[in-house]
This record gives C-alpha cells, structure tokens and sequence, in this order.
C-alpha cells in the first residue's frame, strides 16, 4: 500500500528504469520526444486484494453451519465497486457485504467484507469458488475448499490368525492405530459390499460383534481419534482341516473404503515317536505284551535299588502347542501269535493306574511346542525282584472332539475318536458353534519291559586260619578278596569285634563296582593269652543275608617301653625349675604293674643335695593293654655343675627299662659393648637416636630392665628406649634405639643410663656425651625452578617489558634436624588478594571462541588470543589492585620447613607500569630473627596502546588513508589509546616524515629541563603549541657542533652530562644540585613534519586505566602538484611524561620523554591525479571518411554535413572530476549538453565545466 501511494504521486513524464534509453550522442540532436508504449501488467490488473486468498473449511462436522469473514482490500488509486457472484454448490454460500460507507463503494486503501459459510452434508471433501466482479477487465476468483484430514488406520492387507486344532477356538487381538484424522470405522464382509445402509448389513447397531465363519471379530463398529488405537479381538473356530480365508471390508465415515483379509489354519493334532536310545525291541513269539500298544521298549537286568534310563524323542507334528500328561498302566495282556487276532478296542476308562509300578516317564506333563521336539527320560527303578511290566501312555490334555482323530505318525496304528451328532461343518457354523466337550486322548503308548534279579557277591577265601601262636598284644594282618558278580555297585559295611580280642577289617566299609574285586586286611590282636574262633559278618546293603568270614588264632606274652631314648633338660639356671616328661608304653595286650628308680651315673656324686635336684611324680603304677602313661621329671641345680643320671623303669614279666637324664646348671652375664656415647650431630629440641649393644656371655637366656637417668644434667634432657625391657638370648648381641632430646642448647657430659639384668647382682650403666647445635638456614636462588645458585639478591631483569609476568625461585635449606615454620612477605609491593590465575576458564573460553569461529581460522586465533590476554589481564589487574605499577606474588606464603629439607618459594612479578623498582622478600624462620633478600626489576615498555590493535602491546599500529585524488578534502582518523597503567600519562605528539638519500644517521637531542613541558592552556592553538614545542628542540648534525655544545653546556652548569633523566618524581637527595641541561643520542629515521599528516591535539593526558582518542588527518596536495601518483609514509611518536608525584618514590624511578619508550603510530596514504577513460575503442585516434556525395541530398546541395563519432568517457576514479573538453576546427562538439533539445546550441568546439562522479560514465 505505501508502494501504491508512491506511485500515486509520480510524474508522469518520468521514464521508468527498463523503457529509458541507454544513451545519446553528445553531438546530435533529439528531433523527436521518447514515446512510452504502455502496456498492462498483472499488478495493474489487480484491483481487489483478497484475505485470505483461499477460503478453506477445516475439521467439520454434518449439519454444523461455518462461516469464515472474507475480506476484499481495494489496492488501486481510485475508488472501486465490486460485485460478488454466489458459488455454485448449495454447501457454501455468500452472506450480505460491508462495505465502508454506503455508497457502496471502496476508497483506496479501504475494505469490504463477506462472510462465507459452509453447511456440509457429509464428511468428505468439497471444492468451489466464488466470483468478485470489479471494473478490471478480468473478475478475481477466489477459491473455496473443505477438507478434513483422512482417517488412516495401520491395518495390513492381510492378517494371519495362526492355526488352531479343529473344533477348537483361538482368540488373537490385533492393535490398530489411527496414524491420520478422527473418524468412525463398521466392519463387514466384503461381499456385502456396497451397500445402501449399514443397517441392511448390522440389524443391530449396538451389537459390536461381526460372525464370518470360522471368525467372529469384535468390535464391529468403533470410532478412533487421531493417533488412538483399538484391539480387535478376532475369535478362530476351525471345524475341519484346512486353511480358512475370509475377505472383510471396513468403511469410514468419510466414505473412505479399505479391504483386508483374515486367513487361519485348522488343524488334527499329530505327533509322532522320532526316536528311542537303543531302539525299540521286537516281542518274541507266545510273549505276553499289551493289546494296545505296538512300541516295545525293553530294559537290561537290574538289581534292586538301582535304575536306568532310556532318551525318547517325541515330535509334535502339528503348528499349534500340545499340552500333554504321562499315564502309567497295568497293561492288558495277550500272547504274541501272528495267526491270531485280539480285539484292542479298549478305552482309556478300562485301564488300570499303575500306582507301584518300577517305570517312570519324565517331564510327566508339559507342553509341545509347534512342529518341535521334545526329549522324555524312560526310566526303570526297580526295589525288590521280580519281573516288570507296564504300559505308558501320552494323553492330550483339553483336546477338542473330532470326527476325525489324532494321528499318531511313527506308530501302527490311529485311534479314531468319532463324537456322533457333530453333522457337518456349515451347520455347526450357523449355529454359532455349540458347546462341545474336550477330553484327554491318548496320543502315544509306550509298553516297558524289566527284570530285577538279587546280588551276587562272594568272598576269596571265606576263612583264615593262623596255626602259629602269637605273642600278647601283638597284631598279625592277612589278606583277603571280595568280588562283586552283580549288576550294579555294592555298598557294604564289616562288623568289628573288640571285647575279650580284637578284629577288624580294613576298609570297614564302602563300595564296589560290578564286576570288580576289592582286597580287604583283616587285623587280628589278642589281648589275653589263648585260642580265638570268631565269625566276622559282613553286611551288604539291598542283600538279604550277611556274608560270613571264619577267623582262629592262638596269642601269648606282656611287654614295656620307654618312648624317649634320653631325658635332656639342657642349659639350666641355677634355683630354676625345669619339667621333663618320660612316657612309658605297654605294647602288650594285658595289665602291667610297674616302679620307677633313680640313681646318679658317678658315684663319687652322691650327695643328699644331689638327691634332690631331682624328682618324679609317679614311682610306680599300672598300664592297661596297648596304653600309655606320662610321667614328670622335675629339675632344680643348687649350684652351677654338670648333672647326669639314670631313671629304670621295672615290671613283673619282662626285662628293665632304663633311660639316661642330663643337665647343665649356669648363671646370666650380660655387658655392654661400650660403655660410653658420644654423639656428634645434636639438635635441640630434636631426638637424636643412637644404638647400644648388649652381649650376653653365656648360654642362658635373661631379660633386661632399663632404669632412670641420672646425672646432674638429667633435667635438661630427655632419654627414651624403644624397648624399656625384653629378653637377651644365648650369646646373643641385641642392639637397643635410645632417642636423646637435648632441651637446652648446653653442652652435655654427665649423663648416665642403667640397665638391670635378671640373675646378676649389679646394673650395668651407659653414660652420654653430646654438643647441641640450633636452628641454621640457607638460600639459594633460581630463574627457572631447576639449577640454583648461592646468591643474596633477585634479580628479575633489566628488560622486563610491560605486562609481562616474571618469575623468580628461592630455595630455603633447612642445615639442621630442627624442624620449623616458616613465612614469606613483601616489604612494599604487595599484591592485592586475589585468587590463582584461572587456567581452566582460559581453557574453556578458548576451546569455544575456536568452535565458533572455526570458518575464518585466522580472525578466529586472533580472537581466542585476545579472549585469553584479556583474561590473563583481568588477573593481572586484580593483582594490582594497590595501583603502584609493580605487584610480587609469593607462593607459598608459609609452609612446615623439614630437617634437612628444603622447600622451593616462587615469587612472580606482575606489572603494568615502566620503571627500576627495589624492593625486599622478608623471610621468618622460627624464632630466627627476620632475613631480607633484596629484589630489582627494570621494567621498559609502554602502557599505552591502540585499541586497533585489540589493546595489545607491542603490535604494530599503521593507520592506511587508502587512495585518493589530488585536491580532495582531509580526510581524519579517531584513534583511541587505552592506558593500563594506574596512572595519568601525558603524551605529546611529533609527526615525521621519511626522507629519501639521507646521509644522516643519528640525531643529537638537547633540552633545558623538561624535554615537553605542560601547557597552561591544553591545546588553544595548535600551530601555537607545536612551535613552542619545536622551540625547545635543538638537533646538532655537526660534530664540532656537538662538542661545542655540550662544553659550553658542561661549563655552565658545573655538572656531568646526564645518562637516563628521571621524572620530577624520583627521590633526589637535597645535597644534590638539580640538573637542567639534557641531551640524547637516538637513530635518525625522518623529519618533524607538518604535513600531510598531522595529529590533533598535540598535547594530551591519557587517565590511568581508562583510554582517551586522538586524531589523525591526512591532507591531500593540490592537483598542481601532483603529476603522478604518489605514496606518502610517515609516522608518529608520542613522548611519555608523568607529571603526579609519585608516593613510590623511594622504591621506583622512572624515566619520561626521550628516555622512555614513545608510542608509534605509522601512516601511509596514496594520491592519484583525475584521470578519464574512453571506453570502446580499438585504437587511439578518431579517424572520419567523408565524400564529396554527401551533400547531395533530393536535388539539393545541403551547406554542410555532419559525421559524428561517440566516445565514452568513464571516471575510474573513487573521487569526482570536474572537466571541460575543447577541439579545433572543422571538428566540432555536438551534443556536448544533455539537458538541452536544440542542436544548433549542442555545436561547439569548447564545452562548460562539468562533473562525472565516480564510476559513472558520459557518451
């Protein structure tokens, strides 16, 4: 609409874009006006702009009346009428318009609306349109629609139910989702399809079951919103053997039809015996077997209580499950004659349970899976003798009544099960399938045949007979052999005898495999003298009887020993009871009495002492058969001497026993190995551990007590044994820990430490000499953590530059054991708290700038690099909070000194100001008093940078005029500079300019106190300030010049050329002459200049850790003075002076001016004279052919005739050209103006100035 108004007030007379001509010659005349043909695009065609273009109905519902309002928007210039033409169908239709005013007409701009309804009889899909008559030459048609999405329903084409047995039914239910709109669904059969009613087809509505024999589905009708699902529940009731397909169609309420199919399979149960380990067994002629069954298995012998099995694969032959249960029977037997025929029609009513039967059949019930397998364990158990016999049948389980029967496939024959009344298959379906009853069948029959027979065992031989006699308690041993003839393995168990004599077999019990012998000991003790007969039974599990084994033998005599061949009491202490213990065995089979006596070896010995160093518990007693007895022996030495005796041991029957008894009665001694300690390295307040020797000298073993120290310097110090007390071998050397901890730093020389020893009469003593030493320390110093030096002073470096972070190492050494604390400041430049530098964050915001800017690589690194400076700068300011330019970090601050050890303090220099700094690290340590290690850092750089450069320091700034055109206007560049630095910098700017084939080298600067003084009044002219500026600047290129200067200089003064000049803010002494007169040496690179380059202001003072903007201007030369094009470099120094006082005077002196490093800033432009070009010409010159014939025209001699030639001229140029064009005669400009239509006034060999613009052309 604001386009329509912009077009409404357009000149007419305007040539729009496409029609206007591409150009006239400059010198031949217009005779005739453009003429514009007009033509008639769609734009002006459309003079009603509907809303919306497409009237569409959506999500309706039958007998519901919707109306959407339609509205018309008039997008001439003029006011328009419209006429509406109703639709066609009777569902939509137009409502009265709105127009307005009630004229009936629509301004521009303006609109009426109509309100469309739609009244739908049905729910499918409508199409129509609507007319809108205006005074365009063509009507606007609007179209109309109603549609709503479709149903879709996830149904396949065709669904299989499965199988089911005949006579059976099987439910399935199958999920269908709506995947599109809402709708209502009717099932039906297909054959009934198409239909004029639903009801024709379902009588009854709200029956929601549809019957097509063999299925019944259910629900019939349903009704699904979008992406809902249903179950369908589909009933399968097969009534024959054979595969069923019935079609079914299932209709919309939107018309929409869609047909599927159900398909299921009726079966007859079927299985089938696949296989039997070891096969089935043929009955031998006139044996008796079942009537009914034809698989004989039969099992080998067995004996009672044990069992076999036989595997039997059974298949189910069938696609449907078979649940099933194992019956066992008594069988109905009969002989097995091939001419004579039984009757075998008996039911499974008429059979007999087998509840005893020796058979079994595992798993006993269960399910077949469909066209599966199955394994069945037969086994035979068998608990007495005897033969058995029975039969074991299969019975499906619930199995439904069929005229048809199950087949047994691998047997002999099929059982027919016939149900009478059934009639045929189409009536039980219209019935709706009456209730039949199910019944087990038997599908399978298995006849098994066993025998169980007794045990077999026998003894090789049965009797043992010793004719020999035997002595009294002695044992006589034979052997003898059991074999197992059974058919299984034996567990047997020997009766034991042992009242009057003994007799036992070995093993006494266990088991034997068929066919295998065992050999057996039997063992035989007498324990009076006489003859034995004895009948040993062994009883055999499972066996009736016992099996008897005869034993006789003849036995006689008594008899003793001593178990231990000598009694040893060994090393002895004198006064100290030692126990012995002598055993005395009776090996005979009777009761001995005994007497025990004890005599000394050598004669001469003995003594009443002697007698009763030792004694015996018991002298005389009595042993039972094969019994043993303990006597104890008890030794006490009255003095230290050798003892040796003898103890008999006497008995009615048989022969003395004697045993040997020794002794070696000592007493303890116990020394040291040195008696006196001197230890060298004593710390005070710190144990110092020290080994002593104790030494036994003789065999007996004693123990050791430590007591007090005693001395006159035992309150002065502490003494500790690891091991106060505790015990000392035989011979034995045992080192002992005593830690000594010196509590005075005293010299020690009369400290004493006893030791009692257990059995000696007098202590020993250690005594212990020392010299204590207290705490030392040490540094060492190091500029990269590894190698250090001994040194007393950190030096951090004489050309540190701005921002960047040194670091220096101290190691403090701990000289002594003494353990201690120690801390770590800074006398004046502190850092202000701040946490550790956060390496993770710079990490992360790296590792995301490079994702995100990860298609331009370089502006990306640039990016990152900055991301993680600025971090590192934030840090840094943080860390500088104080404001003094210098900030030492010391880490750690404090910590634990180890003895001996050595401890690493890193101390980091942050800063963000120029100047030599001093300062001192202040060590304590302990109780030391406070240690101060001296610290330096000259720090050069600037503060000051430009934020084109991104605030980096040390990156090249070059400002670029770019090209232009001689004559132009000056062109000025804001730059600004950022300080980070914490105080105000003043900058004074001078502007140079290169020289070409210069033989000078350096420049020699002088100045009389300060090189740039401050202005009083900041930059009130700048022509002003830059002279006074230059005023004060003297450059001497002579060298004869130089010497007479600086002697003149000298002279006048009385002082010394300076070196360095520092700021007015350094500490000068009060003693010292101030001094005025300065002078510097620096590279010559260019020539203060004025232009083209110049900045403004000249003079400024950057705030501390703010910024502040300059600018740059470039002046371009006249035209004039540029022939060619030119190249113009240049560059710009910005002094640095500090005009505050500084507080930091004492611990920092800075320099300023020429002594300082300036800021830089290069410049470069480009100037090119006005140049134009003709375009679309192949050579050089403009050649005209002209013949005599020319001015020949009708009959006519025409005065003069014109040939003409055009040329373009093109500004190539970024800057407008002013021109003006001239030629000689006969040759003439024609068309020279544009904007006039008279030739005779377009002639002429000089044209007006005029101005092409750039990139802009003129023919």
């Amino acid at each position: 609409m604001l386009q329509a108004k912009a077009n409404f007030m357009r000149n007419p007379r305007h040539i729009p874009g496409p029609l206007a001509a591409k150009g006239r010659s400059l010198i031949k005349a217009m005779d005739k006006k453009i003429k514009v043909n007009k033509t008639s695009t769609e734009a002006d065609l459309i003079v009603f702009v509907p809303e919306p273009p497409v009237v569409e109905f959506r999500n309706y519902k039958v007998g519901e009346v919707y109306e959407i309002t339609l509205e018309l928007k008039n997008v001439t210039s003029v006011m328009q009428q419209c006429r509406m033409l109703p639709p066609s169908s009777n569902v939509f239709s137009v409502g009265l318009g709105q127009f307005p005013g009630d004229s009936g007409l629509v301004a521009p701009g303006m609109s009426c609306t109509y309100g469309i309804r739609f009244t739908p009889h049905s729910l499918r899909n409508y199409q129509d349109y609507i007319t809108v008559q205006t005074q365009a030459e063509y009507p606007t048609v609007i179209p109309l629609t109603a549609q709503r999405p479709p149903p879709q329903l996830t149904l396949p084409s065709e669904i299989d139910i499965g199988s089911c047995l005949v006579c059976g039914s099987q439910a399935t239910q199958l999920l269908v989702k709506n995947v599109g709109g809402q709708g209502r669904f009717c099932l039906m059969p297909r054959s009934k399809w198409p239909t004029a009613s639903i009801r024709s087809v379902l009588p009854n509505v709200t029956k929601t079951m549809i019957r097509q024999p063999p299925f019944d589905i259910y629900p019939a009708t349903f009704q699904l919103e979008s992406g809902q699902s249903l179950a369908l529940e589909v009933i399968f009731s097969p009534q024959s053997e054979r595969i069923y397909i019935q079609d079914l169609t299932i209709t919309c309420d939107n018309c929409q039809i869609s047909h599927f199919k159900l398909k299921g399979e009726g079966e007859i149960a079927k299985i089938s015996l696949v296989d039997v380990e070891m096969g089935l067994s043929e009955p031998q002629p006139g044996e008796f077997v079942d009537v009914s069954t034809r698989n004989l298995v039969k099992f080998e012998d067995l004996n009672p209580y044990t069992y076999t099995e036989r595997v039997a694969i059974i298949s189910n032959c069938t696609k449907t499950e078979l649940h099933y249960q194992w019956m066992i029977y008594k069988p109905i037997v009969t002989s097995c004659f091939p001419d004579v025929q039984h009757n075998i029609n008996t039911s499974e009513e008429e059979r007999v349970p087998d509840l005893q039967s020796a058979f079994s059949v595992y798993p006993s019930n269960g399910v077949l899976l469909p066209t599966q397998t199955a394994e069945f364990r037969l086994t035979f158990a068998p608990s007495a003798e005897g033969d058995f016999h029975s039969v074991a049948h299969m019975l499906i389980q619930n199995t439904p009544p069929q005229k048809y029967g199950i087949s047994m496939a691998g047997s002999r024959k099929t059982t027919l099960y016939d149900i009478e009344g059934l009639g045929d298959e189409d009536s039980i379906l219209e019935q709706g399938g009456s209730v039949l009853p199910f019944r087990d069948i038997m599908a399978l029959g298995l006849e098994m045949k066993g025998k169980c027979v007794p045990l077999n065992v026998v003894l090789h031989p049965y009797a043992l007979i010793i004719q020999a006699p035997i002595l009294r308690g002695s044992t006589i041993k034979k052997l003898f052999t059991m074999a197992n003839h059974s058919y299984s393995t034996i567990t047997f168990k020997w009766q034991s005898y042992t009242e009057s004599y003994i007799i036992e077999v070995e093993p006494p019990f266990g088991d034997l495999e068929p066919g295998m012998a065992m050999d057996f000991e039997m063992n035989v003790t007498g324990v009076e003298p006489g003859v034995i007969s004895h009948t040993v039974l062994c009883h055999i599990l499972n066996m009736m009887q016992p099996l008897h084994f005869l034993v006789e033998a003849e036995f006689t005599g008594p008899e003793l020993k001593i178990e231990e061949p000598s009694i040893n009491f060994g090393l002895i202490r004198v006064g100290q009871c030692e126990i012995r213990e002598m055993t005395i065995i009776n090996t005979s089979e009777t009761v001995v009495k005994f007497t025990i006596t004890d005599c000394p070896v050598d004669k001469d010995c003995e003594g009443f002492s002697l007698l009763r160093e030792l004694s015996i518990s018991e002298t005389s007693g009595e042993l039972k058969p094969f019994a043993r007895v303990a006597v104890t022996l008890t030794m006490i030495p009255a003095f230290a001497h050798t003892i040796r005796r003898m103890c008999s041991v006497e008995y009615e029957g048989g022969k003395t026993c004697t045993v040997a008894v020794y002794a070696e009665a000592q007493n303890p001694v116990v020394c040291f190995l040195e008696c006196s300690k001197f230890l060298p390295d004593v710390y005070l307040n710190v144990p110092a551990v020290f080994t002593v020797d104790l030494h036994n000298q003789t065999l007996l073993p004693t123990t050791y007590k430590w007591g007090t120290v005693t001395g006159p310097q035992c309150d002065d110090c502490q003494v500790e044994v690891v091991e106060e007390e505790g015990e000392i071998l035989s011979w034995q050397q045992k080192t002992l820990s005593v830690a000594f901890t010196p509590l005075k730093p005293v010299s020690f020389s009369d400290v004493i430490l006893p030791c009692r020893i257990a059995g000696q009469d007098e202590d020993i003593f250690i005594r212990i000499n020392c010299e204590v030493k207290t705490l030392t320390v040490s540094f060492k110093i190091s500029s990269d953590g590894r190698e250090f030096i001994d040194d007393t002073k950190l030096n951090f470096g004489d050309k540190v530059s701005i921002g960047q972070t040194v670091t220096r190492y101290v190691m403090l050494c701990n000289q002594t054991a003494i353990p201690s604390t120690f801390s770590v400041r800074v006398e004046h430049f502190e850092a202000a708290t701040a946490p550790l530098p956060p390496c993770s964050q710079i990490d992360t915001v790296t590792s995301q700038k490079k994702n995100l800017l990860s298609q331009t690589s370089t502006f990306g690194k640039t990016l990152c690099r900055k991301s993680t400076g600025q971090m590192i700068q934030d840090y840094n300011q943080e860390i500088l909070g104080e404001g003094k330019g210098l900030a030492f970090v010391v880490h750690p601050s404090q910590e634990h000194l180890q003895p001996y050890g050595s401890h690493i303090i890193e101390i980091s220099a942050h800063n963000n100001m120029w100047g030599l700094y001093r300062d001192n690290l202040i060590f304590q340590v302990g109780d030391l008093p406070e240690m101060k290690i001296p610290m330096d850092i000259n720090i050069i750089g600037c503060p000051l940078s430009f934020l084109l450069t991104g605030g980096l320091h040390g990156e090249e700034t070059t400002v670029r005029f770019g090209s232009h055109i001689a004559g132009s206007g000056p062109i000025t560049r804001k730059l600004r500079i950022k300080n980070s630095s914490p105080v105000d910098i003043r900058v004074d700017w001078l502007v140079y300019t290169y020289e070409d084939d210069t033989s000078k080298l350096v420049d020699f600067i002088t100045f009389y106190g300060r090189a740039f003084p401050q202005n009083e009044v900041f930059l009130s002219e700048a022509n002003d300030a830059e002279e006074s500026a230059s005023d004060n600047l003297r450059e001497v290129t002579s060298s004869d010049q130089v010497l007479s200067t600086v002697s003149e200089t000298v002279t006048s003064s009385n002082m010394e050329l300076a070196k360095p000049a520092m700021s007015k803010t350094s500490n000068a002494s009060s003693d010292e002459q101030t001094q005025v007169v300065f002078c510097c040496l620096r590279p010559h690179k260019g020539i203060v200049s004025k232009s083209p380059f110049s900045m403004r202001p000249f003079q400024m003072v950057v705030p501390g850790a703010s910024s502040a903007c300059v600018g740059v201007t470039f002046n371009p030369q006249l035209i004039s003075e540029v022939a060619e094009e030119m190249n113009f470099e240049g560059y710009a120094e910005g002094f640095l002076s500090l005009d505050n006082e500084d507080e930091d005077s004492q611990y920092v002196k800075r320099s300023e001016a020429y002594f300082a490093e300036q800021l830089t800033l290069n410049m470069s432009a480009h100037l090119r004279p006005p140049v134009l070009t003709i375009e679309d010409m192949e050579e050089d010159v403009i050649k005209f052919t002209a013949a005599v014939s020319d001015i020949f025209r009708d009959n006519e001699i025409l005065k003069e005739f014109l040939h003409t030639y055009s040329i373009k001229l093109k500004n190539d140029t970024q800057a407008s050209i002013t021109f003006k064009m001239n030629v000689k005669e006969p040759f003439l400009l024609v068309d020279i103006d544009p904007s006039s239509t008279q030739g005779a006034s377009n002639q002429s060999t000089e044209t007006e100035f005029c101005t092409l613009k750039p990139g802009h052309y003129l023919v």
